[in-house]
């Protein structure tokens, strides 16, 4: 057939890709993963790369990943069909109480980072077979063992790491 173009699959990411926070790393390091295979990805939510190709068809899904969670199920009127698919990690045995009915009225999956957060999110109510275990994005490239540390600015010999958000008050400071 002359002419004929097969356009590829793509997603909706909705979800900061261009901050140094996170939820940005993450969102990126996917969205980048699922280009690399040949997924299309628009990005919504910040400066970012990759759009679906115009013309195509519905996209596969709408998947949400950034802080504060939101669990309102997009406008997906002119996307009949398209998944709706929160990632929204928590570390603290159950869920919050106000997210349980929103996620089992307006998603349709949700992904976790690990097999822990998974049994959170199924100990805490939510279908097991709307959960499903991602790993988180990150680049091989840049975290992988063998790399030199970093050289930081002190003579002392201990330093302290803390990975999270100063200012996040679930994060305990």
């Amino acid at each position: 057939m002359s002419g004929h173009v097969t356009l590829a699959p793509w997603i909706v990411w909705d979800g900061d890709i261009a901050s140094h926070h996170s939820y940005a790393v993450v969102n990126c390091e996917i969205t980048q993963a699922l280009i690399s295979q040949g997924i299309g990805v628009e990005i919504l939510g910040g400066a970012g790369y990759g759009r679906s190709p115009g013309g195509a068809p519905r996209p596969l899904a709408y998947v949400r990943h950034r802080w504060p969670p939101d669990f309102s199920r997009p406008d997906l009127a002119s996307f009949e069909g398209v998944r709706f698919v929160v990632i929204q990690p928590w570390e603290y045995g159950y869920l919050p109480l106000s997210w349980i009915q929103p996620l089992r009225d307006q998603v349709d999956e949700v992904w976790a980072y690990s097999e822990f957060v998974r049994q959170v999110y199924t100990q805490s109510g939510i279908d097991g077979q709307r959960v499903h275990v991602i790993g988180c994005g990150i680049n091989p490239a840049r975290f992988r063992p063998g790399l030199k540390p970093a050289n930081l600015p002190t003579q002392k010999g201990f330093r302290f790491l803390f990975v999270g958000g100063a200012a996040t008050s679930r994060k305990g400071l």
